[in-house]
């Protein structure tokens, strides 16, 4: 009975080694790209630019595979269809399907590998596939957090995940927000706070690079997630599906070193210090890899960090928008005329208080984020989708007065013109109150 069930607990660590394997895959072929991420296209030479036209070609035929084996696995096995497109999602039907996917082949290698194994230990009696599996896979599970870590952690570290509430933001009704826009403002009211929360990540992902500091790497990133993971469920943030992979994945991690937590934190006990495996068993071959490990880490941080500086520089540096502030239409034109309240073309308010983005206002969507690149000389912008690149509108624009603004141009195939009126500005609670340390009263309002 203890055999079986010695047994059955060894098929279900396979299974769960091999599926994370499917999962990250393909992992760690991403971090090849990493060396052209410290060179501008312009600065590299004609080898550089050839090798990485080859990795991205490479790349992408094999996300392009796995795309193709989705759409056929949903329509022949699953019966659901699955859209191939950028959306921003990670809970879309692509996303599930390809879970779907790595757990049967998940389901498929774990008895063929416990055949492989017998096999094995017939003829050598002395070797452990198991082990060697369960600690290559290891490596490669804290390998993949860390970049998941440092990616998300730098893009709040540099505040550019969460934005500040926008001037059309303030003046929506609480009660018109979704989950996940209550969620964004509430992290993007206070950069200190979103700040230290992707400091948490930083520092998680760091110290999953070296055995000696796993441990603590995993109990830092379990508590970074289980928050994560909880924020995503309760507030409707659709990456749910992902942040509960990558908290079982800490989870994974923490699992070896749970009985001796335990007898530490539960019965006060010592607890010898735990084995650190080699990764190779020639000594040469494991200070190789430390060293090349320490290299790799090296060029995650920089490449993550300088990325999401990048990214904060593009948002916040440079000038004001041409029309900076919020405008309300006064009169709008569609193919000619006037559109009626719940014309989903309508308009209620623009918001140009960025640079970089557009937010439009209207009764269907209520809000819409647009890219815009604009065009002093012109006097004209064009407004790109972030799920949709290939789609653009462009605008002519002027100001006959400081506090009027002309539009026209054309949008999804119709002519819109439009005279809007500069929004007078207005002090918000939220922005105007301030910190205060000493409160004689809660000011709760």
């Amino acid at each position: 009975m203890h055999a079986m069930v010695r047994e059955v607990g060894r098929c279900v660590s396979r299974f769960i080694l091999l599926y994370w394997i499917c999962f990250t895959f393909p992992f760690p072929l991403d971090l090849v790209g990493l060396p052209f991420a410290f060179a501008g296209e312009e600065d590299q030479p004609a080898w550089m630019k050839a090798a990485g036209d080859g990795f991205t070609a490479a790349y992408s035929w094999i996300g392009k595979q796995k795309d193709d084996a989705c759409v056929w696995a949903g329509r022949r096995a699953l019966g659901v269809e699955v859209i191939i497109q950028p959306t921003g999602s990670g809970d879309t039907m692509r996303a599930y399907v390809g879970v779907a996917l790595a757990a049967a082949i998940a389901a498929v290698a774990a008895p063929l590998w416990t055949v492989a194994v017998r096999l094995v230990r017939g003829k050598w009696p002395e070797s452990d596939p198991d082990a060697r599996l369960h600690v290559i896979v290891r490596v490669l599970v804290r390998f993949f957090l860390c970049e998941m870590f440092l990616g998300y952690g730098f893009a709040k570290v540099f505040p550019v995940q969460f934005a500040g509430p926008s001037p059309m933001r303030l003046a929506q009704p609480l009660g018109q927000m979704s989950p996940m826009g209550l969620l964004w403002t509430f992290m993007g009211f206070s950069p200190p706070y979103q700040m230290f929360t992707g400091a948490v990540e930083v520092v998680a992902g760091i110290l999953l690079t070296t055995r000696r500091t796993t441990l603590l790497g995993s109990l830092v990133g379990l508590a970074a997630m289980t928050q994560i993971f909880l924020l995503n469920m309760c507030f409707d943030v659709p990456v749910k599906l992902y942040s509960f992979h990558y908290l079982m994945m800490t989870a994974t991690l923490l699992a070896p070193d749970l009985p001796r937590l335990a007898r530490v934190f539960l019965f006060g006990e010592a607890v010898p210090a735990m084995a650190l495996p080699r990764l190779f068993r020639r000594t040469g071959l494991d200070r190789a890899s430390r060293a090349f490990r320490t290299l790799l880490v090296i060029a995650m941080i920089l490449g993550q960090a300088l990325g999401s500086y990048e990214q904060w520089g593009r948002v916040n540096a440079g000038d004001a928008a041409p029309v900076a502030g919020l405008w309300e239409p006064v009169s709008m034109e569609v193919d000619g005329k006037e559109p009626d309240e719940s014309d989903p073309m309508r308009w209620r308010s623009l918001d140009f208080s960025s640079r970089r983005i557009l937010r439009l206002a209207g009764p269907k969507p209520p809000n819409l984020g647009y890219s815009v690149t604009w065009e002093p000389a012109a006097r004209t912008f064009t407004l790109t989708r972030f799920n949709r690149p290939e789609w653009s509108a462009t605008f002519h624009y002027s100001s006959p007065e400081a506090d009027r603004l002309e539009l026209e141009g054309s949008m999804d195939g119709k002519a819109i013109r439009a005279t809007l009126r500069r929004a007078a500005e207005k002090e918000h609670e939220l922005t105007s109150r301030g910190f205060h340390w000493i409160q004689e009263m809660p000011y709760n309002r």
